[in-house]
């Protein structure tokens, strides 16, 4: 199978260790479940549109292995999102303490980031994108016919009427899944999720 980003990976950065991609799956399914607190942030700007983000260099350090200093290094060259919005989740590995799941909104773009609160690292750990002004540099983007997504990616792993899904486990990256919703045979939106078994 084609893997859905052709970014280029460098082996410079340490493997991550299972425990750390367990640590962010589980955190990730504790997100997306039910009740949890929320917070949400709205930031208004004058003047021109916020800088887009790159949805290549977000994908580059969400999938390639690297330090939680790598992870924050990306995380603080971020623009200023349209709109901020966090949930607590119990931390996996102890449930006294509460870690963050925070959704960056941008346009057509939103970046989920897990903060683990006892160390204070962020990791990102979810890229949905709903535009087609963001494509990969194998023309992956919304608004791609079917056919072209299977030319691009070849069959996916499942499907589930119209939402494609593609587990990938390539060399030097995170595992991860990639969904892709269609709507009238054509893609609505694309998105990434680190994830471990």
């Amino acid at each position: 199978m084609r893997h859905p980003t052709e970014t280029t990976f460098l082996s410079s950065y340490p493997l991550v260790g299972a425990a750390r991609l367990s640590f962010l799956a589980l955190g990730l399914g504790l997100a997306l479940s039910a009740c949890s607190n929320s917070d949400t942030h709205a930031f208004t700007t004058a003047g021109p549109p916020p800088t887009p983000v790159s949805l290549e260099a977000t994908l580059d350090a969400m999938l390639r292995p690297s330090s939680a200093t790598a992870a924050e290094t990306f995380l603080s060259t971020l623009p200023q999102p349209l709109e901020v919005s966090d949930r607590y989740v119990a931390n996996p590995h102890d449930r006294r303490l509460q870690d963050t799941v925070r959704t960056l909104r941008y346009d057509g773009l939103a970046l989920t980031v897990y903060r683990v609160r006892a160390t204070s690292s962020r990791f990102p750990v979810a890229v949905l994108v709903t535009s087609p002004a963001y494509r990969t540099l194998n023309g992956l983007q919304v608004g791609l016919a079917a056919r072209d997504v299977v030319a691009i990616l070849g069959e996916p792993t499942a499907r589930h009427g119209t939402t494609w899904i593609y587990q990938i486990h390539a060399p030097m990256r995170a595992p991860y899944e990639l969904t892709v919703r269609l709507h009238d045979g054509r893609v609505q939106a694309l998105r990434w999720a680190v994830y471990l078994d």
